[in-house]
């Protein structure tokens, strides 16, 4: 899995792309651990990630949660079809507020 960091003020933007499985989760956590004091905004732009494992969904609900607490936001944008297969199969859907559109990819807000 490749991971792209862009921080603009208060805000983050993770783009993924490959494989979040149990391997790379790890990757992902680190990089979410470093990120800047006072970010209260993380976006993960998943439009070129094309599979999610378990440990991928842990390390975003991880997020969601640390991110809530500092009263900050965590969007998902540009999701393919099959990671958003998993979110919904997986019932995170319903956590992270996740509501595809017909026709369109969603980009949602969590938080």
């Amino acid at each position: 899995m490749e991971i792209k960091k862009e921080i603009q003020g208060q805000s983050m933007t993770i783009a993924l792309s490959g494989r979040l499985d149990a391997v790379s989760s790890i990757d992902l956590e680190k990089e979410l651990k470093a990120m800047p004091e006072g970010t209260k905004e993380i976006v993960f732009d998943l439009q070129e990630l094309y599979y999610i494992a378990s440990a991928g969904l842990r390390v975003l609900l991880k997020c969601y949660k640390q991110m809530d607490k500092q009263d900050g936001k965590v969007r998902l944008c540009n999701i393919q079809d099959t990671v958003m297969e998993v979110l919904e199969m997986s019932g995170l859907c319903d956590i992270l507020h996740v509501k595809p559109e017909k026709g369109k990819m969603p980009a949602v807000s969590i938080g």
